[in-house]
């Protein structure tokens, strides 16, 4: 059967007559089953009596299979996206959000449907979001897909009490597309990282070491290394000890001479 058929009987068809239309399933020849619209005109005839309608079949088959297709890739994505680890936004070449997981909703403290039709400047610092879009449009001129991933200062809403209420935090920003949306349009993953506890272990970690330095210089290493692991007990018993007091002759007027760094090193 074609695509598109009529059936027109006597009369004419007025422009603007009122249409009804309606999805059902038709029947074929070979008694397999089809979706079609079917739409429904009455026709203006000469006569007052007789009331005539013309009807319209249009094959929704094709339609109905792009449609469940647009459906499951549309489930896919969204599962993709609320599996993540990470917070995740999707906007257009413009940085404009239109959606964004779970995780970003409780990172940043917006309820996921606040950030649709919010530029990107609502969760990143103006200089950053300028970064990333600007990125965003060399992506869409080159077709480049290289993934790009760069630490950034985030913004926080005040009033996330999960947080603390922290207005900017760091983060790993990576930013993947372009990407083909839903109907064709462009669109750009962006996955956002919190790496507050990792700056904080991090700054622990430095200050440590720091210390650990010090204590090396300033001590014998094994006791340095002792006084690490136990720092409530560092002393040891001897049953006899001998203390050695020496003076070097001319040292003074030697080191006089000399820098620090040549006195130590000497």
């Amino acid at each position: 059967s074609s695509s598109s058929s009529s059936v027109v009987t006597k009369g004419r068809l007025e422009d603007n007559q009122q249409q009804h239309r309606f999805q059902m399933l038709a029947r074929r020849k070979d008694e397999s089953v089809f979706p079609i619209e079917l739409g429904l005109a009455e026709i203006k005839t000469s006569t007052t009596e007789e009331r005539m309608f013309c009807g319209f079949a249009r094959d929704l088959t094709k339609q109905k299979h792009q449609e469940i297709e647009l459906k499951r890739r549309i489930q896919f994505t969204n599962s993709i996206i609320e599996g993540a680890q990470s917070a995740v936004f999707v906007t257009d070449t413009h940085g404009m959000i239109k959606s964004a997981n779970r995780i970003a909703g409780e990172l940043f403290g917006w309820g996921g449907e606040c950030f649709i039709g919010k530029p990107l400047t609502a969760v990143m610092m103006e200089t950053y979001a300028n970064v990333v879009l600007q990125d965003m449009m060399e992506r869409t001129k080159t077709g480049n897909k290289k993934t790009i991933q760069k630490e950034m200062r985030m913004c926080r809403k005040h009033n996330n009490n999960n947080h603390n209420n922290n207005s900017d935090f760091p983060a790993l920003v990576e930013v993947m597309g372009p990407l083909q949306g839903v109907c064709g349009a462009t669109r750009y993953a962006i996955f956002v990282t919190d790496l507050s506890d990792q700056k904080k272990v991090m700054e622990i970690q430095m200050e440590k070491a720091a210390v650990d330095l010090l204590l090396t210089n300033v001590l014998p290493r094994d006791i340095a290394i002792r006084l690490q692991e136990n720092p409530n007990h560092i002393a040891d018993h001897h049953d006899s000890a001998t203390v050695l007091f020496a003076d070097i002759v001319g040292f003074t007027s030697m080191s006089s001479l000399m820098t620090p760094i040549d006195v130590v090193t000497m």
